[in-house]
């Protein structure tokens, strides 16, 4: 699911039986408004991708940036 969903970092706490998805990136004004999450959690693995599909078609929906200020700011490298 990590290969299907670049810019996210995907988890299963198996204690909880909870999968969770972090941004990279964190979401600007623009994409908060939009509905954009830092965090996803869901019940199962099918309802997260769902979950993290439905956030690429909203992203994919907004315009791009065209200025340094607009950049969402995002975690350095590891």
């Amino acid at each position: 699911m990590q290969q299907a969903h670049p810019g996210w970092l995907i988890f299963h706490d198996s204690e909880a039986d909870v999968w969770s998805a972090y941004r990279c990136a964190f979401p600007g004004e623009q994409e908060v408004a939009a509905g954009i999450r830092s965090l996803i959690r869901a019940d199962s693995a099918e309802s997260l991708d769902e979950k993290l599909t439905a956030q690429a078609e909203i992203l994919a929906g907004l315009p791009k940036f065209e200025s340094p200020s607009d950049v969402s700011r995002a975690f350095p490298p590891s």
